[in-house]
């Protein structure tokens, strides 16, 4: 779920559709069709009137003017694109691979086209920027064979991985406090 001033937009996965839901009396309002085959994952605002949109089974991302509801051409990413988060002028999306993925597309927002593509752990799925800046990926580990979660820490200036973070076991989410704290379940 995204808030953006008085909606909320809910993308519906295993679906084709993010639902416009209005913040005072909880009323949908709208319906954003992403096309059959894809099932939207994650978004990210680039700005109030278009939102970038992970699809799952479509190996896309696709450009969305929320203001008007209509698609923008595709960006073909990775396998299974899940989390994706914005940074300094370029998005982060966390190709999952369907569990097997280690990749992270760098776009760039001038272009809306892939200028990157950065390895990291195995199956990356959520992606968040701190207060700082940096870009934190989890990757949460594979079952065959069983490898451990970790965090990715990348300069998206650059763009490159600067830093990592293990944990025992397999993580699915995070969250990253506005003092630079961060919180894994």
């Amino acid at each position: 779920i995204q808030i953006r001033d008085t909606l909320a937009y809910i993308v519906v996965n295993n679906s084709h559709k993010i639902e416009i839901i209005a913040l005072s009396d909880h009323r949908s309002v709208g319906t954003i069709d992403m096309g059959n085959g894809r099932s939207p994952r994650q978004m990210a605002f680039l700005n109030d009137s278009i939102a970038l949109v992970t699809n799952l089974y479509d190996d896309s991302v696709i450009p969305v003017n929320v203001r008007t509801r209509t698609l923008l051409p595709r960006i073909p990413v990775g396998n299974n694109p899940d989390g994706i988060a914005i940074a300094a002028g370029k998005g982060f999306v966390a190709n999952s691979g369907g569990g097997t993925g280690r990749t992270v597309s760098v776009l760039s927002l001038a272009t809306l086209a892939v200028t990157d593509t950065l390895v990291v752990g195995d199956n990356p799925v959520k992606v968040h920027v701190s207060s700082a800046g940096e870009v934190y990926v989890l990757c949460s580990g594979s079952f065959s064979p069983d490898t451990p979660a970790k965090i990715f820490v990348i300069d998206p200036n650059v763009p490159a991985v600067v830093d990592s973070i293990s944990f025992s076991g397999h993580v699915y989410e995070f969250a990253l406090t506005s003092a630079g704290r961060g919180y894994v379940p």
